[in-house]
């Protein structure tokens, strides 16, 4: 067997770093280690110290598939000047070529990775002893080919590589439709040590006309492979060509490079630095199926100009290089190989994400995300909520909304100081879209979710979900008197920042987002949790001219903390057939979050005297329990609920208990007044004043129906006229045994 040796011995005595000692230290103590000797490299620029060992554990089956021996030979080098301090490199010239390994210049030994994880990561924990045992894990691992991950790409990370490419996410264009190519453009201009470029489709003829970048891509469509081959890394554009199969590339490579040089020629005066970028796409089997694509990337290490001379395929005239013209197809000089012999850079590529990639990556289910929806107000929160689900790639969205964006808009809301005055449509619709620009842009409407035109109408036919964070009083409830629209899921904030409320119709739209904000409105009045839960803590700010030019006052971080909860959450339950409510609250000194479930139940509509009455099952459960307490006299109490005069809709929300100087018996009920003001007033301010008194109710004894009595329809015409005075309607619930009865005047 062959072997490198690198530099040079060190005599005895001779000082090196205290972290070499401490290497050859745990390799003199290591029984599977032999410490060799020491020696250095040194240039006028640094000193690199070289640990020479041969090591063997006897966990190395013979005949391994990865083709490592029981003992082999390594050398750790020591540069404490590389951004990978430490590095065991293989000194036996054979060794094979592994999938985890660094970039290594031609003819010199192979360094092996024995990290996935960045060094300044690893030093923090890392420790000779520690790294001896990597090297026998990374030794068992790559012997039976078990190191390399079956969903990792096919070359290594190149930690040393000067070039990073970054590509679109629809580069495979390039591949599969004639007349695209990649052009590449700096973004780090500030490297002299690393090159970081992006690439961008373009037509063929674009590319050549630009201008001003030293790299030119050529791209090849490789064969396919297996998913469990393990490519070599190729060191000249020789080996490139026998790895991808020497007359299919030699000929794709040339009629590429051909049509790259300009007609009207090279300068012979400057032909300039101009490389070539060699993008390679190497379909990956498994199982005879095509699993994945591979892209690697090589920067050919020499100029554009050069290698077009040494390929044959321009003359010199007048000053100037031009294309060799070609007869009978002949490919230039056929006995000139000298164009093989040009070494190549590895490239570290990355991939921009397309919607699958950003899915996986977010841990979301491609089924569960494509869909149309439409979200209805991106303010602050809704455009927090459209970048959340856009960087998830879920959904494709419609942003609606009439307002602009306003110079107090800035201190929550996503957009820019350049973009004031713009619609805040069309300024979510530029930032969601600079995320993933190859994907389709989401549809942006400049108007109100209310209105009616041909285009929102479109929009709504298409889309399974309606989103309405336009924390309008009035959006739900005409959302919910109409036909012709998706599931409603409703998300706010609460005035005082403390809370953050979803509340989500059922799939089939039996409960409308008025009757679940009625059935959140008994939950805020009847939980612990509901007491400043509406409250404005902070107080407003008044942020322009206007009588309405008034803004809450609320931090930025908190509402980063609100749309991630309720970007999460809407994902999640947006699955579920069930209405769904939900409120979470925020304590503020620690930012302690509690979620508080609210249960929902049926409604029942009935229309009276033209006026359509709702109320549910919980409300009814509730009346009910308080007759049976109550029997067997009569009892009754307050009812509340809220008047939608336009739309001519009474929706009861919840009772109150009899105030103390009520008066029952079996055959009667007579409703006091004790305590009851102030009990109202604390409705209003739990409810900020959109929960009110609506009616009354009492019960009947057993055995008797629910229809209305002499005297009740005496007291309920005392109550109509007391609520005409208002202009609103008077609702009285009668309950019995079997029955109930409403009477609206």
């Amino acid at each position: 067997m062959e072997f490198y040796e690198l530099g040079k011995s060190v005599e005895v005595g001779e000082e090196i770093s205290p972290l070499t000692t401490s290497l050859v230290k745990a390799c003199r103590h290591n029984s599977a280690v032999e410490f060799i000797e020491l020696r250095t490299i040194e240039d006028s620029s640094k000193r690199t110290e070289v640990i020479v060992i041969e090591v063997g554990d006897s966990t190395i089956r013979v005949n391994n598939p990865g083709k490592i021996k029981r003992r082999e030979k390594f050398a750790i080098t020591v540069d404490l000047q590389s951004s990978v301090p430490v590095v065991c490199r293989a000194l036996r010239k054979d060794f094979p070529t592994m999938a985890h390994m660094y970039y290594s210049p031609p003819n010199t030994p192979k360094a092996l990775c024995l990290y996935n994880v960045s060094w300044s990561t690893v030093e923090h924990h890392w420790t000779p002893e520690m790294f001896i045992q990597r090297l026998f894990w990374w030794l068992r691992e790559s012997s039976e080919l078990r190191l390399h991950r079956d969903d990792q790409p096919l070359e290594p990370l190149f930690y040393q590589s000067s070039y990073e490419v970054i590509l679109p996410a629809n580069y495979m264009d390039v591949f599969h439709k004639p007349g695209l190519c990649l052009a590449l453009q700096l973004v780090n201009h500030d490297s002299d040590s690393r090159h970081i470029l992006k690439a961008t489709v373009v037509k063929d003829a674009e590319n050549k006309a630009s201008d001003g970048i030293n790299l030119k891509c050529v791209r090849f469509f490789a064969d396919p492979i297996e998913s469990d081959s393990i490519s070599n890394y190729p060191a000249t554009l020789g080996e490139l060509s026998a790895k991808l199969g020497s007359e299919k590339f030699d000929k794709e490579l040339y009629d590429t490079i051909y049509d790259l040089i300009p007609e009207n020629g090279i300068s012979a005066k400057q032909p300039g630095e101009q490389r070539l970028f060699i993008l390679v796409c190497i379909p990956r089997h498994r199982n005879g199926q095509l699993h994945r694509y591979d892209v690697i990337g090589y920067v050919l290490n020499a100029s554009f100009f050069e290698f077009t001379k040494d390929l044959g395929i321009i003359y010199y005239l007048d000053s100037k290089w031009y294309r060799t013209l070609l007869i009978g197809g002949d490919t230039g000089d056929s006995d000139n190989s000298s164009w093989k012999a040009h070494s190549l850079l590895p490239v570290e590529i990355r991939n921009c994400l397309d919607s699958e990639f950003a899915r996986n990556i977010s841990g979301i289910g491609t089924n569960t995300a494509s869909f149309n929806g439409i979200l209805a107000g991106v303010g602050a929160l809704g455009g927090l909520l459209a970048q959340i689900w856009t960087r998830g790639a879920w959904g494709q969205w419609c942003f609606v909304d009439p307002d602009y964006l306003n110079p107090h808009n800035m201190v929550r809301h996503v957009g820019y100081d350049n973009m004031l005055g713009l619609p805040k449509v069309t300024v979510l619709q530029t930032l969601t879209h600079a995320i993933y620009p190859h994907n389709e842009a989401h549809s942006a409407l400049h108007c109100s979710i209310t209105d009616q035109n041909n285009e929102l109408t479109t929009a709504l036919k298409k889309a399974s979900i309606l989103v309405d964070v336009t924390a309008s009083y009035n959006v739900p409830r005409k959302l919910s008197l109409r036909e012709d629209i998706p599931r409603v899921v409703s998300l706010f904030l609460t005035p005082s920042g403390s809370s953050c409320v979803l509340l989500m119709e059922d799939l089939h739209r039996h409960l409308r987002a008025a009757d679940i904000e009625a059935q959140y409105y008994r939950a805020i009045l009847n939980s612990e949790w509901g007491d400043n839960h509406l409250t404005n803590h902070k107080g407003d700010i008044w942020v322009g001219g206007g009588c309405r030019d008034i803004s809450v006052k609320l931090a930025d971080d908190r509402l980063h903390l609100y749309a991630g909860v309720l970007a999460k959450q809407l994902r999640l339950r947006v699955e579920m057939q069930e209405a769904q409510a939900c409120a979470w609250c925020v304590e503020e000194a620690t930012d302690a979050m509690s979620c508080h479930e609210i249960k929902l139940y049926p409604v029942t509509r009935v229309v009276k005297v033209g006026w359509t009455v709702v109320y549910d099952e919980g409300l009814l459960n509730k009346i009910r329990a308080a007759r049976l307490s109550a029997l067997p006299c009569e009892t009754g109490g307050v009812l509340l609920g809220i008047v939608d005069t336009k739309s001519r809709i009474l929706q009861l929300v919840d009772t109150l208990p009899p105030p103390n100087d009520s008066v029952a018996s079996p055959t009667n009920f007579t409703r006091g007044k004790e305590g009851l003001s102030d009990v109202l007033l604390s409705v209003h301010k739990r409810t900020a004043g959109i929960v009110d008194y609506v009616g009354d109710w009492h019960s009947h004894p057993n055995g008797c129906g629910a229809s209305p009595s002499s005297d009740d329809n005496l007291l309920i015409a005392k109550l109509a006229e007391t609520m005409s005075q208002d202009g609103l309607p008077a609702l009285m619930l009668i309950v019995s045994d079997t029955e109930i009865s409403i009477t609206v005047i």
